[in-house]
């Protein structure tokens, strides 16, 4: 199977392996990808594919690096012009009524926004929290479209080989 020289070896075409076989490639390195099931038939293809980023009122410099990490993919699903049904709605995180002080608006990186909790409640249909903050860079997209969209991508450039059904007994 393997007898002609690679550059690298890549085990499980879920996301991260996909994703790395696709920038590998591009960037002109033989790439072989081993899956046991096939591209995205792990737990890629069963999750919901929520991009939430985490915002930490305590480390500015992680919600940051968080929010453009979101960005960044979203930037390369519509370069790239793939088709995994990306839809940008925004996230509400909510802390219940005892859990912490509600901070300060401008303590809230910016595009979020703190919903106090009459607004929590209007938007819920429950008063059970104590406040919220809003994502509006929260999106969703179908994990599977993605990684088949960037597989079929890794294979045009003709540096990816993709083995399915194959099980790798050691390394």
């Amino acid at each position: 199977l393997l007898e002609e020289v690679l550059d690298v070896l890549v085990l499980g075409a879920g996301l991260t392996g996909v994703a790395c076989a696709y920038w590998l490639s591009k960037f002109g390195r033989d790439v072989c990808l081993l899956d046991p099931r096939g591209v995205s038939g792990g737990a890629t293809g069963r999750n919901g594919g929520h991009l939430s980023p985490h915002i930490s009122l305590s480390d500015p410099e992680l919600t940051q690096f968080e929010l453009g990490s979101v960005n960044e993919l979203k930037a390369f699903i519509e370069t790239e012009g793939i088709d995994c049904e990306l839809r940008q709605g925004g996230s509400l995180s909510l802390r219940s009524q005892s859990e912490t002080e509600m901070p300060r608006p401008e303590d809230i990186p910016s595009p979020c926004s703190l919903w106090d909790q009459e607004k929590v409640a209007a938007a819920m249909h429950t008063d059970q929290f104590g406040w919220g903050i809003f994502n509006p860079e929260a999106c969703q997209l179908w994990p599977a479209k993605l990684v088949y969209c960037m597989a079929q991508r890794a294979l045009d450039t003709g540096h990816t080989r993709i083995f399915e059904n194959y099980r790798v007994a050691s390394v």
